[in-house]
């Protein structure tokens, strides 16, 4: 059944998340218009009591409400009102979207699965439309800005050598045309690359065209240049490298294991041809390698598959 189709009473509240998702890397009001959304009709459908019980029993939300709660107790404490104002409305998400999560209506795993690939689909178009508006105005001779006047001496300073084209497509000015800050998209690039390579792929064309999506979006964290993005990067880029290795272990394991086991009769071979002579001896070398080789193979799929490694197991030998 379609996400969207009439058929599907939960249509509109699939719809209200999906704007969320994909809005996230968006403008602020794009993304606060979505949430609105959401939120009424979350308050429209169920009861204040179950609401509650279900509020009580999972524990992973209350850091989120503890968050905000101090945020709310600093603002007291605050000398400038609005701009205390300014950052709750800021981080209203860190309670809205945990709230309604875990009280409102219940998203299938299938769905979870499309909304995370829409996220990263909307990352990439924003990633397209920066470097699409910034290459325009380049060519159209606009003024780069980077750094105030005195951040601007020092970097002058530090680096003579660096070429307009670098500061026309790095940090601030090459992410204004989305109204984020380079922390922030950097973190939700690393967060959909650690989506791309979480994912199950159904084909080869799909598995390259995330590969290919994930390398885009990696460049674009290199040219935004943030340190905590750059951090988070290489922490992820170890966590996989960890996952995937162990299956890589598990592999070698197997082949290492499949080749003990035919030593035997690899040996057994060689001492059969030692007793042969001529032609006999060339063709029964031949047929022992291709042998040898398909029971290797053999051997080692078995043990892969019977000893239990998966993709992601740690490897301890």
């Amino acid at each position: 059944m379609n996400f969207f189709s009439r058929e599907n009473p939960d249509r509109w509240y699939q719809l209200a998340w999906l704007l969320c998702v994909i809005t996230l890397p968006w403008i602020d009001k794009a993304n606060n218009v979505s949430l609105i959304f959401l939120t009424c009709l979350w308050i429209m459908d169920g009861s204040i009591i179950k609401r509650w019980h279900l509020l009580k029993s999972d524990r992973w939300v209350w850091p989120f409400f503890l968050y905000f709660i101090l945020l709310v107790v600093g603002m007291v404490y605050s000398p400038d009102i609005d701009k205390a104002i300014f950052t709750l409305e800021k981080k209203i998400t860190f309670i809205v979207l945990p709230l309604i999560a875990i009280t409102g209506r219940q998203l299938s795993p299938k769905f979870i699965g499309f909304l995370k690939l829409s996220f990263v689909y909307s990352c990439v178009f924003m990633i397209l439309l920066n470097l699409g508006a910034t290459a325009v105005y380049f060519f159209l001779g606009d003024l780069a800005f980077n750094f105030d006047p005195n951040s601007q001496a020092v970097f002058s300073s530090m680096h003579p050598e660096a070429s307009p084209i670098w500061m026309h497509f790095s940090y601030i000015h090459l992410l204004q045309w989305s109204g984020l800050h380079p922390a922030y998209f950097s973190m939700y690039l690393v967060f959909g690359m650690v989506i791309l390579f979480n994912e199950e792929y159904s084909s080869s064309t799909q598995r390259n065209i995330h590969i290919l999506l994930g390398f885009i979006m990696s460049c674009f964290i290199a040219l935004l240049s943030t340190r905590i993005a750059i951090i988070a990067f290489v922490a992820c880029a170890l966590y996989m490298g960890a996952r995937f290795g162990g299956w890589f272990c598990a592999w070698a394991s197997g082949m290492a294991q499949s080749r003990c086991k035919i030593s035997s009769d690899r040996r057994a071979c060689e001492d059969f041809l030692s007793r042969q002579s001529g032609n006999h001896k060339l063709q029964f070398r031949k047929l022992s390698l291709v042998g040898v080789a398909r029971k290797l193979v053999y051997n080692s799929r078995q043990f892969f598959f019977r000893s239990g490694y998966r993709r992601g197991d740690i490897c301890d030998e």
